[in-house]
């Protein structure tokens, strides 16, 4: 008979993981981790689990020291916040909109008698 700390039921293996008992059916139904049907049941090694586990830790990275250089925001927010309060603190003069020249065109019916390029002429 197999060892019974060998295989894991899905509680067992969450446990283990620390991880919610759905997001482990949803990786099994993905296919994102390893487990095993026996029968109907769905088991998992925990040797497997372990593996897997480690093939899928996240690299530690070096801790930064005082003599690295740290990276600089591109933008300073302290000036942008300065500009805007100094711009609401002093409003500029709305500048003049300059008006744009209409052109009226004339009516037939505004035109004085006579012939229809507007010319009055009284002679005939």
């Amino acid at each position: 008979m197999l060892d019974s700390n060998l295989f894991l039921n899905i509680h067992e293996a969450s446990e283990l993981l620390r991880i919610a008992e759905p997001t482990l059916y949803d990786w099994v139904h993905k296919r994102k981790i390893p487990f095993r049907k026996h029968g109907s049941r769905l088991v998992f090694s925990r040797t497997d689990l372990e593996n897997w586990s480690q093939g899928h830790a996240v690299p530690q990275t070096t801790p930064l020291t005082s003599s690295d250089s740290m990276r600089q925001p591109s933008i300073d927010l302290g000036k942008i916040v300065d500009d805007i309060l100094l711009k609401d603190s002093n409003p500029q003069p709305e500048r003049s909109l300059k008006t744009k020249k209409r052109t009226h065109r004339r009516i037939s019916s505004d035109l004085p008698k006579g012939d229809d390029d507007g010319n009055n002429s009284t002679d005939k």
